[in-house]
């Protein structure tokens, strides 16, 4: 592997990588972790193996307030140009969708995705899920438009955007296959409230389904790792 290093950004410093994270480096990889918002500066990303940046409780619309979100949407398009893979997760694919030219935006309804939802494949043959789809973690309020020259990969019943692709290197995953109980919990500490919004489940409805969904979706990321860092 002439590449060992894979950069994985976060949007706080003591975020936790997950089940990604620990995947990459049962495989060999050394991570370089980064948090742009708490000063750390952005790479040149010939360097890397893959980009990775995860999620936060951010908007990717806050470039006036945070300036690190509008570095991160304006370097985005360097990782493409140098053919460095690239998966955005729930705040990563909203960013790589406005790198892209696309919006991110509450629902007019302002319901949210909170809790366990099937994801289910947007075409026939589609290698990034099975047909019958996959029950996936979900955190998020805001959802992504797809950009042009951009195809949609996924769909839930809440949110019509679940993935794309801008090519085979370039993802964006709204949901969170990276999510671990210790990680679930201490976003439900974090942000309590959010239990209370239109479309959150409850606490106890996504530990059960935590225990139905976790061996499948473990499963899942090992082989999307595979597929994507070919």
């Amino acid at each position: 592997m002439a590449k060992q290093r894979i950069l994985i950004i976060l949007h706080r410093s003591c975020g936790d990588t997950g089940k990604i994270g620990d995947l990459l480096k049962q495989r060999g990889y050394q991570l370089d972790i980064r948090c742009i918002l708490e000063g750390d500066s952005l790479p040149v990303p010939d360097d890397y193996a893959a980009v990775v940046i995860l999620g936060g409780i951010m908007s990717a619309n806050d470039c006036q307030i945070l300036p690190g979100i509008r570095a991160e949407i304006d370097w985005i398009p360097s990782v493409i140009a140098a053919n460095v893979p690239y998966l955005g997760i729930c705040l990563g694919a909203q960013l790589l969708a406005r790198a892209l030219g696309a919006g991110v935006s509450r629902k007019a309804d302002k319901s949210v995705e909170i809790g366990f939802h099937q994801v289910r494949p947007t075409r026939p043959n589609c290698s990034l899920l099975p047909a019958e789809g996959l029950r996936f973690y979900q955190w998020h309020l805001e959802g992504f438009s797809i950009p042009d020259n951009c195809e949609r990969l996924a769909e839930s019943d809440n949110f019509p955007n679940q993935a794309f692709m801008f090519n085979a290197r370039t993802i964006g995953l709204q949901f969170h296959p990276e999510a671990t109980r210790a990680m679930i919990d201490c976003w439900i500490q974090r942000e309590p409230e959010n239990l209370r919004l239109t479309g959150a489940q409850s606490y106890k409805t996504q530990v059960e389904l935590f225990r139905e969904s976790d061996a499948k979706v473990s499963q899942w990321l090992e082989r999307f790792i595979s597929q994507w860092l070919v």
